[in-house]
């Protein structure tokens, strides 16, 4: 008998159901599905070649419409702006006769004028004529007033102007030094004084630079300090011989001249826009402000238009707009023309320029709207496509549905059993471990089903003792590194490779390294590291389980005590192990004894010596038959001490409160510092006669700094006790007030100056340190805690004490405090 050997099915294996599905649709499915996409194929293709044709015929005729609306709107603004044009000009000659002739009398009142005493001289009160407005820029003499009187001559032909041309809102002359007189009557209260009006743009534009040829031109559009909105001015230079002696000008509101494009009523939608020879948009309709992201400007601030000449914002520039950029160069170089735009979305702009301004009208459509009937026919064939395919779609659907439910049923006693098999298997691999053994009449198909539920209990067993052991060692993990990280002592570890692995920040803090510069580091560098840093002999043994001392200089001299503990050790001794370094720094616990120590030998020091001379005293007056002068001295002598000692006392008293309540008991609250001042200079008692005077107290008067008036009064009498103390009882004592910009904001500061001894840069270092006295002889009284109490109290005023001295000349003492806006 042969044998039959298995056949090889390379590649992606298949279930059984899509097997038979798949053999159905190739036979019978797809065939005639290519037929019937390939008919409604050539139904679309001939749609589009029909919409294309349908478009492009009426883009032809769009854009020629837009050339020649374009056209005829740009000549008919042309038109209109020649006439103030040609109006310019004659007003520019009638001004230069009028300026050159001698003033008649009678033409205007003189009283009608009056001059401030800012320098302002102009016109009062609305008589039917111009308004005239002199700034004083130049000082207002009778030459100025003569110029006045002879520029009253142009009233009646300013009034004509404005009668035979409504596009005229006023007419003005300005001259070089600052004259305006401008008609219809306008209130000039907001002109400022010492206005410069050839700083304007329609006084310099006309000059010799601007206009050399000394013609009639137009200025951009600009906020009229008047208040008459939007201008653009038709201006023309006045000259006297070859001095220009002022500038005239016809003033038409943006508004005004181009209204009627605003309304025009175009095709498709289309609507107009004026664009400024320096590309700033001059006017839109609503659909234009929709397109292009602005609302017009029509509310105006009229204070800074009187300060300074005002255009458009940069937003309404085509030029400083990244996307409409290639427009406007186009606009620019091209007196008419016809581009395509992203002006809020796709559209056609068509444009001409304006000979008279050298603005540009631009007519702007959008294609969508163009081509409507066009879209319209192409989407009516286009639902017909649709309604086909739909069909297509809904047969084959119903065919895909028996061909489905035909595979199945050939399928399903075969596929099922195995599917059902190959479900349990995923379920147990998503982590469903609790599977319910199958029922199947196969006795091998039922042997796996059971054998594979079995499987998954056994593996979730498994799986729920390895992730409570996870969750233990991760929350044990963590725990540590929390104590690693948190713990005030330095910890470092080493793997087994003999690497470092991890610090802490508290041993970073102590050996001044960083994590980056021990990156990498062997157990030898290391060891090197931390044998540079001490004053040991040799390199510290961190290669073995024990303790000892290490006492680094740098970063900065410390005591520590370092143990090591080594974990892996194999006993051949061969590989380097992993170990932990445990470093305690003993340097505050030394420093704190040895304060404690020098605070208690120097306070029994400085209570001792008042002590022994009251007890000496004392021992005296009771042994001792004394004259009564000899008792009244050694009884002085006794108060004296006893007054130290009080002192002394006092003063600990103070510092301890101070240092254990770390400023719980202040009451800092804004309050006026000149009260607390003058009652400290009062409670110095010993300074009657001595003091210079609280100088600058005025500068205090109404000024709020946020102080406890009773621990400052304490830090400024110490302040004042010290300055009488170390200076001669001959020498005046000043009391002053300073203010700076401190690195948090303002300061105020109170200084006290002496002339006495004085303190070299040294003796300053020491100052705020207890019981520490300049002047070690001890011929001069105090208790050395004055100072120290100061800068405690100053600390929580969260202020500063500075000193300038030098020996010889004297102390200059100033606290510094926080004003109130900054503190």
């Amino acid at each position: 008998m042969p044998i039959v050997r298995p056949a090889k099915y390379p590649g992606q294996r298949i279930p059984l159901a899509s097997w038979i599905w798949r053999s159905y649709a190739k036979t019978a499915l797809v065939p005639l599905l290519l037929v019937e996409v390939a008919l409604i194929g050539i139904y679309i293709q001939t749609n589009y070649w029909s919409r294309q044709a349908n478009i492009d015929l009426l883009r032809q005729e769009a854009t020629q419409s837009m050339r020649r609306i374009s056209q005829q709107e740009a000549d008919n603004v042309s038109r209109q702006l020649n006439s103030i044009t040609q109006l310019t000009d004659l007003y520019r000659r009638q001004t230069a006769l009028a300026l050159a002739t001698p003033a008649r009398s009678g033409l205007e009142n003189p009283e009608r004028y009056q001059l401030d005493p800012n320098g302002v001289y102009h016109a009062r009160g609305d008589d039917g004529g111009s308004a005239v407005y002199y700034s004083g820029i130049v000082p207002v003499g009778p030459k100025e007033m003569d110029k006045v009187r002879r520029s009253a001559a142009l009233d009646p032909f300013m009034q004509q102007i404005k009668a035979v041309n409504p596009l005229v809102v006023q007419i003005y002359l300005n001259t070089h030094d600052s004259l305006n007189r401008i008609y219809p009557y306008m209130d000039f209260s907001q002109y400022p004084p010492k206005m410069n009006i050839p700083a304007y743009n329609f006084y310099y534009e006309a000059d010799a630079i601007h206009d050399p040829e000394r013609k009639p031109v137009w200025t951009d559009v600009y906020l009229d300090p008047a208040g008459k909105g939007w201008l653009a001015s038709c201006i023309a230079p006045v000259y006297r011989g070859d001095f220009l002696e002022g500038v005239v000008g016809l003033d038409i509101t943006v508004g005004t001249i181009i209204q009627r494009v605003l309304d025009l009523k175009l095709p498709w939608d289309m609507y107009g826009v004026m664009v400024g020879k320096d590309g700033s948009l001059l006017a839109m309709p609503k659909a234009g402000e929709e397109d292009f992201g602005l609302n017009e400007l029509v509310n105006h601030q009229y204070q800074q238009a009187v300060g300074q000449d005002t255009f458009k914002p940069e937003e309404f520039n085509l030029y400083k707009r990244p996307q409409l950029r290639e427009l406007a160069n186009r606009i620019g170089g091209e007196p008419q023309g016809l581009a395509e735009a992203r002006i809020g979305g796709e559209r056609l702009a068509a444009w001409n320029r304006v000979g008279e301004t050298g603005w540009t009208f631009m007519v702007v459509a959008t294609p969508a709207k163009i081509f409507a009937s066009a879209v319209s026919l192409s989407e009516q064939l286009e639902k017909i496509a649709f309604a086909m395919i739909e069909t297509l779609v809904l047969f084959y659907l119903l065919f895909f549905v028996a061909l489905f439910i035909r595979a199945r049923i050939a399928s399903r006693t075969i596929a099922r059993p195995l599917k059902q098999i190959e479900l349990m298997m995923l379920g147990i691999g998503q982590g469903r471990y609790e599977q319910a053994p199958l029922e199947f009449n196969v006795q091998e198909l039922h042997e796996t089903a059971r054998e594979l539920s079995a499987m998954g209990r056994e593996l979730g067993a498994a799986h729920r003792d390895l992730m409570a052991t996870q969750r233990q060692l991760q929350e044990h993990v963590r725990w540590l590194e929390a104590v690693f990280q948190l713990s005030p002592d330095g910890l470092v570890t080493f793997d087994r490779e003999g690497r470092i692995g991890q610090g802490n920040p508290a041993f970073f803090a102590m050996t001044g390294f960083g994590p980056d510069q021990t990156e990498g580091w062997t157990l030898a560098d290391f060891r090197r590291g931390i044998g540079q840093l001490t004053v040991n002999a040799g390199p510290p043994p961190f290669d073995a389980d024990g303790a000892f001392p290490l006492e680094l200089l740098r970063p900065c001299p410390r005591s520590l005590y370092c143990q090591v503990r080594v974990f892996g050790d194999d006993g051949d001794g061969a590989a380097p192990k992993a170990l932990i370094a445990y470093f305690h720094d003993l340097t505050r616990e030394t420093e704190l004894d040895r304060m404690k120590s020098e605070f208690l030998a120097t306070a029994a020091h400085e209570l001792r010596t008042p002590l022994t001379v009251v007890a000496g005293y004392a021992e005296l007056l009771s042994v001792c038959e004394l004259e009564p002068a000899m008792q009244k001295d050694m009884a002085a002598a006794i108060l004296e001490q006893s007054q130290r000692l009080i002192a002394i006392v006092g003063d600990l008293l103070d510092l301890s409160r101070l240092e254990s309540r770390a400023g719980r008991d202040f009451n800092i609250v804004p309050q006026p510092l000149a009260p607390v001042v003058r009652a400290a200079l009062h409670e110095a008692v010993a300074l009657q006669g001595r003091s210079g005077g609280f100088g600058g107290a005025e500068a205090l008067d109404g000024l709020d700094i946020p102080v406890d008036a009773a621990k400052f009064k304490l830090a400024l009498v110490k302040v004042l006790d010290n300055a009488r103390t170390y200076s001669p009882e001959d020498t005046p004592i000043a009391i002053g007030v300073r203010f700076r910009e401190g690195a948090e904001g303002r300061e105020v500061g109170v200084e006290v100056a002496d002339q006495g001894m004085g303190m070299d840069a040294e003796q300053i270092g020491h100052v705020f340190e207890r019981f520490y006295r300049a002047d070690t002889s001890g011929k001069v009284p105090g208790s050395g805690l004055g100072m120290c109490i100061v800068k405690e109290i100053m600390d929580v005023h969260l202020g500063s004490v500075e000193i300038n001295s030098e020996p010889g000349q004297g102390t200059r003492i100033c606290l510094w405090l926080r004003m109130l806006a900054e503190a």
